[in-house]
């Protein structure tokens, strides 16, 4: 283990002043570094977005309730708007990057319920506006976005008429805002068991209920046209799909198959079993799939190996077990893949030395563990796993400082790892999450620490100033 990462972390600051422009903009005084609001109310920050080199995230004031806030280039941070007046809360969440450098939103009004919100950043100014008002008035249509492609937003919405179905909208006005489909005609809901839309450039894959009689149908959806069409026959749960060339490679069973690795060919309409991982009606219940080069990784349960970490190229030939991480029939459960250079990290676990973090080059013998961050069979349960580089920033617990933030690179063809910062000295932990990097490769995350509350910490990846730079400001906040 080398010694801990020499960075800079600093709590993001917030404006003393904010002046609440009509528009929904503001504009910053004064700052100070610190969090959102003063200790006795801990603010619970959450819902983090990067957005080019600024922020936006949810925060609670002690004010204002839950509201939208934002972080300028220079580090300011303030509210972007009251959407709920008062004390009440607008509950901001399900923040989602679109192809123009904006944003969307859910959040939820007096006037207008819960609805979709587009938000953009111009010269240190953040601005949001609702969408549309899907079910007018204070009903709310309770949307989650699902996909995206450039300009184009994909999301599941409710309405009181066509139950939850899949809309798009290009977050330019209410106009441009519709139902892709009824799939599921009525008031009933199309939303299958594992909702599954898959977008690419010119249209998106989507697999929904059609009716009581068909089930689930996999749905191609036309950007440009805005036709549909009906593909093939799948199995409620048939979700996680991933994109392999003119492949799809995705969970399906039949009646002659458990749930197995099957494929559909985008070209032809081929559609059928790629392989039987557990031949017969037992299922190996493939999952957690993820393309990188020309490949997918996914884990899969046979009675031999236990739930394993397999490989496939899309033919029946080239798929395989890529290595026994937890040898014999027992689980390694290997999930959360993440490509960072040459390698792909991901988390496993194995009877020796517990849920640590892994990595693999594609080959078995590339396949090893970077590090026993909790020695034995006690886990470090890596999770908050972020590429930087050919490295891998990561949040896990070492059984001496608790969850905080780590680093691991390659040094020389062996991987070290190191401790970003002890932000909540003690066994407890920081917790980091949402770890995302600027474009110009500044970090930002939520963590707690004991001065803070839960708030937004900002580093400089390999900044050399050393770890005494870690301030937990106190911070004053004063209101109009």
């Amino acid at each position: 283990m080398g010694p801990h990462l020499l960075s800079v972390l600093l709590p993001v600051t917030v404006g003393l002043l904010l002046i609440v422009l009509a528009s929904g903009s503001v504009r910053k005084a004064d700052t100070v570094l610190g969090g959102v609001m003063p200790q006795a109310n801990d603010p619970m920050v959450s819902e983090l977005l990067v957005v080019g080199n600024e922020a936006v995230f949810s925060a609670d004031d002690g004010v204002h309730g839950r509201e939208p806030w934002f972080v300028d280039l220079h580090g300011n941070t303030s509210m972007v708007q009251d959407l709920a007046p008062g004390p009440d809360s607008s509950n901001p969440r399900h923040f989602r990057m679109r192809g123009l450098g904006d944003f969307v939103f859910s959040a939820s009004t007096p006037v207008s319920g819960e609805e979709l919100w587009l938000g953009s950043i111009s010269s240190d100014l953040c601005t949001v506006e609702l969408i549309k008002d899907i079910i007018p008035g204070p009903m709310g249509s309770e949307p989650i976005v699902v996909g995206s492609s450039d300009a184009l937003i994909l999301f599941y919405a409710t309405t009181l008429t066509a139950g939850r179905e899949l809309w798009c909208t290009n977050a330019v006005s209410a106009q441009q805002t519709a139902m892709v489909s009824d799939f599921y005609a009525g008031v009933q809901s199309s939303l299958p068991m594992s909702p599954t839309v898959l977008p690419d450039t010119e249209g998106a894959y989507v697999v929904a209920y059609a009716d009581a009689v068909r089930g689930c149908l996999l749905f191609r959806y036309d950007y440009a046209t805005g036709a549909i069409r009906t593909l093939v026959d799948v199995e409620d749960g048939a979700g996680a799909m991933t994109e392999l060339g003119a492949s799809l490679i995705f969970a399906n069973s039949d009646s002659a198959h458990g749930w197995e690795l099957w494929h559909y060919e985008k070209d032809t309409g081929e559609f059928g079993v790629l392989l039987d991982l557990e031949p017969g009606t037992e299922s190996a219940g493939p999952s957690q799939f993820f393309t990188w080069r020309e490949r997918v990784l996914f884990q899969a349960s046979t009675q031999e190996y236990g739930k394993e970490l397999w490989i496939t190229d899309g033919t029946a030939a080239g798929t395989r077990l890529l290595s026994d991480i937890n040898p014999g029939p027992h689980d390694s459960d290997p999930y959360g893949f993440v490509a960072a250079g040459d390698h792909v990290f991901f988390r496993a676990k194995d009877d020796t030395c517990g849920q640590e973090l892994w990595v693999t080059d594609g080959t078995p013998s590339g396949t090893r563990r970077v590090v026993d961050l909790m020695p034995g069979p006690g886990s470090g349960d890596p999770y908050n796993l972020v590429a930087y580089g050919q490295g891998l920033y990561f949040s896990a617990d070492d059984g001496a400082t608790g969850e905080e933030l780590w680093w691991a690179r390659l040094v020389d063809g062996e991987w070290h790892t190191e401790q970003v910062a002890d932000l909540y000295p003690g066994l407890e932990g920081s917790e980091p999450t949402n770890l995302q990097f600027t474009t110009g490769g500044q970090g930002y995350f939520l963590a707690r620490s004991p001065a803070e509350g839960r708030t937004v910490f900002t580093f400089l990846p390999g900044s050399t100033e050393g770890r005494e730079k870690v301030v937990p400001v106190q911070m004053r906040l004063e209101t109009p």
